[in-house]
C-alpha cells in the first residue's frame, strides 16, 4: 500500500488559492517537498485547475517537472464529477471525464476518480445537501436504466483509457448513483472493461443521511476486494433533531467515528496494494491535520501488515 495526499486547502503562505488548487509555481517546489517531508507519496490533482483544453493548459508542463524534481508525483487525477445518466449534464460530464483522461496521460497518473455526483434536481428542496432524511440523486431514487446508462458511460470511457495504462475508479459519493456498497458493486458489475475498480470512501457514506445505510464496517468489507484506490477522511458527527439532519465535523482520521482499524484490516485482507489517500482537511492548519492522520494511517498499516503476514 502507498499513501497519497487528496489536498483540500489551497493556501501556503503567500499563496492564498481555491479548496484544491496547487500554489503558483513560484511556491509549488517548496509546497510538494514539504509533503514529501512529511511522508506523502503521491498527490492527486483536480482536474479544473488543469484541464488539458482549457486556458491552463500551458500550466501542465511546468507542473510535470516540478512534480518529478521534488519526488511527487500524481497518482490521480479527480474528475469532480458527475452523472451520466442525468440528461442535464450527462454529455458534458463525458465529456468532462475524457479530457481528465487526457490530463492522466499528460503527467503520468495511472488513475482517473470518477464521483458520480448530479447537482441537485431542487437545490432548495430536501435532500440537496448533505446529513438528511433524503438524498437527491441517490441510488435509492435510481431507476435501473439509470443504472445502465451510467454503465454504459464508464465502458466507453474504460475504453479510451486502457490503451494509456489508465484505470477509472468509482468514488462511492453521496448525493450519487454510487453512493453505498450494494450500489456501488452493482454499477461496477454493469461495466464492460477490467480497468476500473471502486473508490470506497467512507467518509462519503458517513455524510450522505442523517443516519447512514450501512455500518462503515459492512461497507468496507463487502467493496474492499473491488477497490483500486482510496479516500480516506474522518469526522465527529453531530445530530441536529431540531432541523431535522446531522452535521459532520471533520477531524483527523485517529479522531472521528469511522474505525480505520476495523476498514484498514479489511482492506489488506483484500489484498490491496493501491493507493490510500489522505483527503485531506478544508480549513485550519491542514498540513498539521493530515500529517497526523498519515502518521497514524501508516502506523496501522505497518502493525497490521506484521500481524497477518
Amino acid at each position: 500500500m502507498k499513501f497519497s495526499y487528496a489536498f483540500r486547502r489551497g493556501a501556503y503562505h503567500p499563496f492564498v488559492g481555491d479548496d484544491r488548487e496547487l500554489p503558483d509555481p513560484v511556491h509549488l517546489p517548496k509546497y510538494l517537498s514539504k509533503l514529501r517531508s512529511i511522508g506523502f507519496e503521491g498527490i492527486e490533482i483536480l482536474l479544473k485547475y488543469f484541464d488539458p483544453v482549457s486556458e491552463n493548459a500551458l500550466a501542465i508542463d511546468s507542473l510535470c517537472e516540478a512534480l518529478d524534481a521534488n519526488s511527487m508525483p500524481c497518482v490521480v487525477v479527480n474528475t469532480g464529477g458527475g452523472s451520466m445518466s442525468d440528461p442535464r449534464v450527462s454529455t458534458d460530464n463525458k465529456n468532462m471525464i475524457e479530457r481528465a483522461i487526457t490530463l492522466a496521460k499528460y503527467v503520468g497518473a495511472g488513475l482517473v476518480n470518477v464521483p458520480l455526483v448530479s447537482p441537485p434536481v431542487d437545490p432548495k428542496g430536501p435532500g440537496a445537501t448533505f446529513g438528511e432524511s433524503i438524498s437527491q440523486g441517490s441510488s435509492r431514487l435510481a431507476s435501473d436504466d439509470a443504472f445502465k446508462q451510467e454503465a454504459g458511460g464508464l465502458s466507453y470511457l474504460a475504453g479510451i483509457a486502457e490503451p494509456y495504462g489508465i484505470s477509472l475508479t468509482i468514488e462511492i459519493h453521496q448525493r450519487s448513483i454510487a453512493d453505498n456498497s450494494w450500489s456501488s458493486i452493482r454499477l461496477l458489475n454493469l461495466v464492460d472493461g477490467s480497468n476500473i475498480g471502486i473508490n470506497p470512501d467512507l467518509g462519503n457514506i458517513q455524510q450522505a443521511y442523517d443516519v447512514p445505510e450501512e455500518s462503515y464496517e459492512s461497507a468496507i468489507t463487502a467493496v474492499a476486494p473491488y477497490s483500486n484506490y482510496w479516500h480516506c477522511k474522518n469526522a465527529s458527527v453531530m445530530p441536529l433533531p431540531d432541523l431535522g439532519r446531522t452535521a459532520n465535523i471533520r477531524v483527523p482520521l485517529p479522531d472521528g467515528d469511522i474505525d480505520y482499524r476495523f476498514a484498514m484490516t479489511a482492506m489488506l485482507k483484500a489484498g490491496f496494494d493501491g493507493y490510500m489517500a489522505v483527503e485531506g482537511s478544508g480549513v485550519g492548519d491542514a498540513l498539521t491535520k493530515d500529517a497526523r492522520s498519515l502518521y497514524y494511517i501508516k502506523g496501522l498499516y505497518d502493525e497490521l501488515n506484521k500481524e497477518l503476514g
